[in-house]
């Protein structure tokens, strides 16, 4: 941890006792700290940590007004200073006082009189290890801003689901999707029960609702490793299909499957033209071989127009 980044610390010393104040101010602006602050008053120590946003608070235990436990008892009930690190200042060294302190949040202990040495130590020690765990944090949401971003930009409508197939995380198209198609977010957002939503399917989509939340009750239990259905979704003015498909989540944690839904509308649309080109090509061969016969039974008589113009109607490639 570079000696740069430990002396911008902020550091705020409470302490009712000026002396002590005074010694740790000292020790610390020539060890180069240039973020030192103090009180005497054990009551402005909440406002101050939340003025100053601080890296290390310095506590003393015995204080009148509010003693340094009941500081500890305030400061831990606030979100944004729960992580502050406690260094307690105290006379008593007793076990019976370093375990109330410790339950109460402290995270380590100067015994008075105080060592100038050992004030260093150890405010060194709670401040590297203050800002590792924050650059760690920072890593950690980085690479789920990255993980988020790849998992938004898919263009099938993604959710993961925990061992009981609540909604754990969606991603951008699973939400447009919901969105324009009205969905109900109770029964499809974070939080909700996806099994319950299968479940709860009807009309056209009850049996493949049954299958899916069959599927992926089997993917949770590792019966099997995927789970894929392909389903109509026919809208009052177009027709759509979509495929499912379920597999594990690959991951620590409470995330059990992965449900994606994509649309193969697209496809089916090219399979249904595909099929119906091939039906006429065969509707004309059939009509072809028909007027090939016929041609065959009138040979040497004048030609049916009938015939002629059946023949005539085939594609270039289907006269041969």
């Amino acid at each position: 941890m570079p000696d740069s980044i430990l002396k911008e610390a902020k550091i705020l010393i409470v302490d009712d006792e000026r002396a002590n104040v005074r010694f740790l101010e000292i020790v610390l602006q020539q060890a180069g700290y240039q973020n030192v602050f103090s009180t005497t008053d054990s009551r402005r120590a909440l406002s101050l940590c939340s003025e100053l946003q601080l890296d290390l608070l310095l506590l003393d235990l015995h204080m009148p007004h509010l003693d340094g436990f009941a500081v500890m008892e305030i400061l831990q009930a606030e979100p944004d200073f729960s992580l502050v690190p406690i260094l307690v200042l105290t006379a008593d060294g007793t076990m019976a006082i370093r375990h109330r302190a410790l339950a109460e949040g402290a995270r380590d202990f100067l015994i008075k009189p105080l060592d100038e040495v050992e004030v260093l130590l150890r405010i060194q020690n709670l401040l590297e290890t203050r800002f590792r765990n924050e650059m760690l944090e920072a890593k950690v949401r980085e690479a789920q801003r990255f993980m988020l971003s790849i998992f938004d930009a898919l263009p099938s409508h993604v959710a993961v689901l925990d061992h009981e197939g609540r909604i754990l995380e969606v991603n951008r198209a699973w939400r447009m999707f919901s969105g324009a198609n009205d969905g109900d977010a109770r029964l499809c957002g974070i939080g909700a029960n996806y099994l319950d939503a299968c479940a709860r399917a009807s009309g056209c989509a009850k049996q493949e609702g049954r299958t899916v939340a069959q599927g992926i009750r089997r993917v949770m239990a590792r019966e099997i490793q995927e789970f894929h259905l392909e389903y109509a979704c026919h809208g009052p003015q177009d027709r759509r299909w979509f495929t499912v498909r379920v597999t594990p989540f690959i991951g620590e944690g409470t995330a059990q499957v992965v449900v994606a839904h994509e649309n193969i509308t697209e496809r089916k649309l090219a399979e249904e033209a595909l099929e119906q080109t091939q039906w006429e090509t065969m509707q004309r061969l059939a009509r072809a071989a028909e007027a090939l016969t016929e041609i065959k039974k009138q040979s040497g008589h004048p030609f049916d127009p009938q015939v002629v113009e059946a023949l005539l109607t085939l594609p270039h490639g289907d006269r041969s």
